[in-house]
């Protein structure tokens, strides 16, 4: 098999925004690199964040005038990511593609309904490798097993979302 390279080009700064994690704690403080959603705001206490056993993050790349942004995962629950943008006071409008790490249900729970309410626009492709479609199930220690949801196409399809596959690395971003 053909290894396949991809050129990648310098950005001028690179930000990365977790929408949902598996644990939230308002009493951390910012750091050097990481700025916290403010626990307190002209002198109230603000809303926190929404955890969830799911991941999320908005992918921001800029250089010079260019400004990238990628969505890469949607947590497992359909209410976490929609309200967490809404306390960080974040849109995905601008959304030019959305990336699913893998297919395991944490990851792409909320996915449809993000696309459905019109927070990612339709044309954002999900990029996406094949095997993300296929039938999981969880084995436990005791015997049992349980299929686990399954990431389906025609949803998606419905939408008009396009869909792209691959098995191999994807550039995206800079045309």
């Amino acid at each position: 098999m053909e290894k396949q390279s991809l050129e990648l080009r310098k950005s001028d700064r690179v930000e990365i925004t977790t929408l949902v994690d598996n644990y939230t704690d308002v009493f951390l403080p910012d750091g050097e690199h990481v700025k916290r959603n403010p626990l307190i705001t002209e002198g109230n206490i603000t809303r926190g964040l929404l955890a969830d056993h799911g991941f999320s993050l908005l992918l921001e790349v800029f250089e010079g005038d260019e400004h990238h942004q990628f969505l890469l995962d949607a947590g497992w629950v359909e209410v976490a990511v929609p309200f967490n943008l809404e306390t960080l006071g974040i849109s995905l409008r601008n959304v030019e593609a959305v990336i699913l790490g893998h297919g395991h249900l944490d990851h792409f729970g909320g996915l449809f309904k993000l696309y459905k309410d019109g927070l990612v626009p339709t044309t954002a492709p999900l990029l996406v490798h094949p095997d993300a479609f296929l039938q999981r199930s969880v084995a436990f220690p005791d015997g049992r097993s349980a299929r686990m949801p399954q990431l389906l196409r025609r949803p998606f399809q419905h939408l008009g979302v396009p869909i792209q596959e691959s098995r191999s690395p994807l550039s995206i971003g800079y045309g």
